[in-house]
């Protein structure tokens, strides 16, 4: 294969040019410097700007043709840098985060995350956290104390966020008339970054005097705290203590980052632990959290756990122990999903199947119990096992392919908006959802019943129909339940 042939290639974020009239510098991801004199610095910047989105050698060659003369007539030229630029790591397959789609899916991987600043000199550096926040689709409302003010304005944050900053107890609008709660209430997740001594403190305490300490109390989100301070602060005892209580109480407490500490003079500054994680981990440690955190009980997981711990499969009418075979049908056709999330999975089935097509599962189901039987049927294929509510759901995603099958109409009512909205925000624009769900004419169930035009009228504006067929549900009860299956495209 020619190199950059049918796969393409794609810059590297972390690869940096830096061009001067005599030479072109690359700083590779190998983490050195690498230099190009004056002609091949010219043809390598040149890739490097083309490479800024993924491309064929062909079209790569094509677009240097144009810039260079005597690249037509040396298309060895081209395949040097090409292999120079990749031993370096400044340039690579695409993969996954260079799709056409990786904006959409980022987008559609967003939750609502309140950004608590405190009076940590770290508050100094939020707006690229901010940023970094935003860049990975979430929403973010910045919650500040008086002290945070001393570092950073609220403006920096507001142009990032295109939301206003909250800055008092009593920074009342129609909006947020008590914005302690409605912040709160509104937070998928709360991040404490940095979280000064003084805000430990508060919490630990369980002093809700300022903004953030009251929102961190009230809220039923997860709250994840990240200490920054002086290491001696760190260390010292009523600090341990205050951080042991806020473990005890439920708040996920972070390990402080290394860096320098401030109150040196530059030239005596070393690496020592205490300041926040940077962005990008900041980032990494809410997507764990809200991957890992627990799930808010509800009455139909008690159900459910009960129905899971005394049933054997062949008194679940639900349960089947293959592929339906539409749903093979189904598969065969629709692009191929780089993730896959299989609502309501139960003992497994679908996930296996699917898992054993090579495609990444992620199975959700209410029931714990359920998932601990599973865990037989998916071993050893690449099945990750969520215990989850769709309607409250944690999962980031995104998923090219949502497989609901027989979870919509066990849903009540006023659970449908929620179930739709979760949905929405863990499909991105142009991947699938694929439901089944009873038809108006099976009577023979607790369930609600659907025709195309009400399983359509639900589920519309997000997701438009590709099909809605007449079906069935395979499983112990003769003859099969009546049921629609149901292909939806995420609409945006």
């Amino acid at each position: 294969m020619t190199p950059g042939g049918p796969v393409g290639l794609r810059r590297v974020e972390a690869a940096k040019v830096v061009e001067h009239r005599d030479a072109t510098l690359v700083l590779g991801g190998d983490g050195r410097v690498h230099r190009f004199p004056a002609d091949s610095g010219a043809l390598v910047a040149e890739v490097m700007r083309l490479l800024a989105r993924p491309r064929s050698r062909d079209e790569l060659h094509a677009a240097l043709t144009e810039r260079f003369e005597d690249v037509g007539t040396n298309t060895g030229t081209i395949d040097q840098a090409i292999e120079h630029l990749k031993g370096v790591g400044a340039i690579a397959a695409p993969g996954p985060s260079a799709s056409p789609h990786s904006h959409a899916h980022a987008r559609g991987s967003g939750r609502k995350v309140v950004l608590g600043l405190t009076g940590a000199v770290a508050t100094a550096m939020s707006p690229h956290l901010a940023a970094t926040l935003v860049g990975a689709g979430h929403t973010v409302r910045v919650a500040m104390t008086k002290a945070a003010r001393r570092f950073v304005t609220p403006t920096a944050l507001e142009v990032i966020t295109h939301q206003p900053v909250v800055r008092g107890l009593w920074h009342r609008t129609p909006e947020l008339p008590t914005p302690h709660i409605n912040l709160a209430e509104w937070a998928e997740a709360v991040v404490v970054c940095p979280a000064s001594a003084t805000t430990l403190s508060r919490l630990a305490r369980g002093d809700c005097s300022d903004l953030v300490s009251a929102l961190a109390v009230a809220t039923s989100a997860p709250v994840v705290l990240m200490p920054s301070m002086n290491a001696a602060m760190y260390e010292a005892p009523a600090v341990q203590r205050n951080l042991e209580l806020l473990r005890d109480d439920g708040f996920h407490v972070v390990l402080p980052g290394f860096g320098h500490e401030v109150a040196h003079a530059p030239s005596q500054r070393a690496p020592a632990m205490g300041p926040a994680p940077g962005p990008r981990e900041v980032l990494a440690v809410l997507e764990a959290v809200l991957q890992t955190a627990s799930v808010p009980r509800s009455p139909q997981m008690a159900e459910w756990d009960a129905r899971y711990r005394e049933l054997e499969p062949e008194q679940m009418p639900w349960h089947t122990d293959v592929l339906d075979g539409d749903l093979v049908d189904v598969l065969s056709v629709l692009p191929r999903p780089q993730n896959v999330l299989d609502l309501g999975t139960g003992l497994g089935t679908v996930a296996r199947e699917l898992a054993r097509r090579g495609l990444t599962v992620t199975a959700s189901d209410l029931s714990a119990v359920a998932l601990s039987r599973a865990q037989t049927t998916v071993a050893g294929l690449p099945v990750k096992l969520v215990h989850d509510d769709i309607t409250r759901t944690r999962l980031v995603g995104p998923f090219e392919l949502v497989l609901d099958r027989a979870v919509l109409h066990l849903l009540p009512e006023a659970q449908q908006a929620d179930y739709l909205r979760c949905l929405s925000r863990l499909v991105p624009r142009g991947s699938h959802l694929v439901v089944k769900v009873h038809a108006a004419d099976e009577q023979r169930f607790d369930t609600r019943k659907f025709t195309a035009e009400a399983l359509e009228q639900l589920l519309a504006p997000a997701f438009e129909p590709v099909r809605i067929t007449d079906s069935s549900l395979p499983g112990p009860v003769t003859p099969p339940a009546k049921a629609l299956l149901g292909v939806f495209r995420r609409a945006g």
